[in-house]
């Protein structure tokens, strides 16, 4: 595979962004696509890869922002349900399985609470250096998936603030999970403070849709582009959503690990990366990769070493005044406050 590779001299006037978000999610992020017996361990390892990432974030003075289930926060069923929605407000999907709340039913959170629940993850992120938590709602709910009102988003970033509050965490940034979201949604974010969301690229493949919209040639067509960065050209700056006057601060590459340990795929995902990178120290612009924790479990080592090596280039790159790192709330402060 052929990644698209502009190569051109760095200009001495400009300076390019990177942005880094991770979905922290725990199962809650995949109780709908994934089970508990195949899925469990992957999940379980996150509590050695979080803070393996914040080791490498802190090496080489990364600043990152953590989009993180509201519900992770509990440190039980008990708190969970102190926080949560109400049961009139809880979101009535027309589809049951997308609804984290069947999770009540047999005893499953109870029986697997740290599939669920990690309040102490979140405070290391929380305490870290330059490292910005959002909000990923309170239960990871799909805003775009038929049968959830807005007032049943409103009531779920409501939960999220709630439990955030009581662990003492404040956050004006969203990312909006399986990235569905909409004019809509956005005015609900807006109405209660928040002021920063991840966009989404601008190529169709990216478009914000409902599980009935992720067709094939769509998914195809992102994993192709995780791994060529054919269409990864989304490296605009931060802009201002027109009738919310949020900040947009868009995605540019899913960070997919690969596959294999040492061959093509892994050669090819570096690759990429490093020359995306070096584009955008080069042009001044805006580079965003995001990606889930949970996905270094295949290959906790290997991943990490990949990362690694993209931030070595980018440490590099910032030491010689061409890169800044920032959080999402970083990047988008610029916008925020407008010209001067």
């Amino acid at each position: 595979m052929t990644a698209y590779i502009i190569n051109e001299p760095m200009r001495e006037d400009v300076v390019g962004q990177l942005v880094i978000s991770l979905d922290f999610e725990l199962f809650w992020g995949v109780h709908d696509s994934r089970n508990l017996a195949d899925y469990g361990c992957h999940i379980d390892n996150v509590r050695q890869i979080i803070p393996r990432i914040l080791d490498l974030f802190m090496r080489y003075d990364i600043h990152a922002t953590w989009a993180t289930v509201g519900a992770i926060m509990a440190r039980n069923v008990e708190e969970f349900l102190h926080y949560a929605p109400k049961l009139s407000e809880r979101p009535g999907y027309a589809n049951r399985t997308y609804s984290p709340y069947h999770l009540l039913e047999g005893s499953t959170l109870e029986k697997h609470p740290n599939l669920f629940f990690s309040p102490e993850l979140v405070d290391l992120a929380a305490s870290a250096p330059n490292q910005e938590i959002a909000t990923h709602t309170f239960s990871h709910i799909y805003g775009l998936e038929t049968g959830v009102t807005q007032s049943e988003f409103s009531a779920d970033l409501k939960a999220w603030q709630r439990i955030a509050a009581a662990r003492k965490i404040q956050s004006r940034s969203i990312v909006f999970p399986r990235n569905q979201y909409s004019d809509a949604l956005l005015q609900v974010c807006a109405s209660q403070g928040l002021n920063v969301y991840r966009g989404q690229p601008r190529s169709w493949m990216y478009r914000s849709a409902n599980a009935a919209g992720q067709t094939l040639p769509r998914r195809v067509g992102r994993l192709v582009d995780s791994y060529t960065g054919f269409l990864s050209q989304e490296r605009s700056q931060p802009k201002i959503h027109a009738s919310t006057g949020m900040a947009n601060v868009p995605a540019s590459h899913f960070f997919r690990t690969p596959i294999t340990r040492e061959g093509p795929l892994r050669n090819q995902t570096v690759r990429v990366i490093k020359s995306l990178l070096r584009q955008t120290a080069a042009r001044g612009q805006s580079f965003h990769m995001w990606w889930h924790p949970h996905n270094f479990s295949n290959d906790l080592e290997g991943s990490l070493k990949v990362l690694e090596e993209i931030l070595v280039l980018a440490k590099s790159l910032i030491n010689d005044g061409k890169l800044i790192s920032q959080s999402m709330g970083e990047s988008a402060g610029t916008v925020l406050r407008g010209p001067h």
